[in-house]
């Protein structure tokens, strides 16, 4: 099985495209993943953070039923997704190990920016230590670079 942790961005486009091409090639079932992260939660003096992290978890299911559309629109039949609200390190490694996962396809992105949950540094990082610790093959995929 292949997951694709996603988050919507750009660099999440290029993941999903990568593991949507892989899955056709492969005939694997493609698990689209997505983590409402509560480390938000931690920085705002809102009084209400279960609603928030309700409205996290709604707009997460939201980017992955659109990241399934587009699967099954480019022919990949065995897709589904996984919502899951916490901190994003922890439930993505622990899905990988729940689940019969051989690959995670994540995507890398071009630019340092604000939100992003990894530095450059940090994904391959990342990357190593959930190959460790869980035996799944993570492959990295990057966006193509900006017309302009």
């Amino acid at each position: 099985m292949i997951v694709c942790a996603t988050r919507g961005g750009e660099a999440s486009q290029a993941a999903q495209e990568f593991a949507i091409d892989l899955a056709l090639e492969s005939g694997e079932r493609l698990v689209f993943f997505y983590v409402a992260d509560t480390d938000v939660l931690s920085s705002t003096s809102d009084t209400r953070p279960h609603g928030i992290a309700h409205d996290l978890e709604r707009m997460g299911e939201f980017i992955l039923a659109i990241a399934e559309e587009r699967a099954r629109a480019a022919g990949v039949e065995d897709v589904g997704w996984e919502c899951r609200l916490g901190h994003m390190r922890g439930e993505l490694t622990a899905f990988l190990m729940e689940s019969e996962a051989n690959k995670l396809v994540l995507g890398r992105p071009v630019i340092a920016g604000e939100g992003q949950v990894f530095s450059q540094g940090g994904l391959g990082e990342f990357a190593a230590q959930v190959e460790e610790e869980t035996g799944v093959k993570v492959l990295l995929a990057t966006p193509p670079p900006a017309e302009g």
